[in-house]
């Protein structure tokens, strides 16, 4: 487990190297997963669910501003 993850962290920094940032972004994590066949789904605007009550409209527009570009709270995981 540990040499996996030291495998994909690895992979996530040459990504970061590569486009000379700074920080680690979940796509290049993703872009790790990926390239060692673990494809990791739920982090695209498509399985985002749209908020539909006035109420939650008015939370974004408050909050536009601390909006993050991932939203991890909205991920789903279907275990059975």
């Amino acid at each position: 487990m540990k040499q996996y993850l030291e495998e994909i962290i690895r992979d996530a920094v040459t990504y970061v190297e590569h486009r000379n940032a700074k920080t680690v972004t979940i796509h290049d994590v993703l872009h790790s997963l990926q390239r060692r066949g673990r494809t990791l789904y739920g982090f695209d605007p498509v399985t985002w669910a749209v908020p539909k009550s006035r109420e939650d409209q008015d939370f974004q527009r408050r909050h536009r501003s601390r909006r993050t570009l991932y939203r991890a709270d909205r991920i789903t995981l279907d275990i059975r």
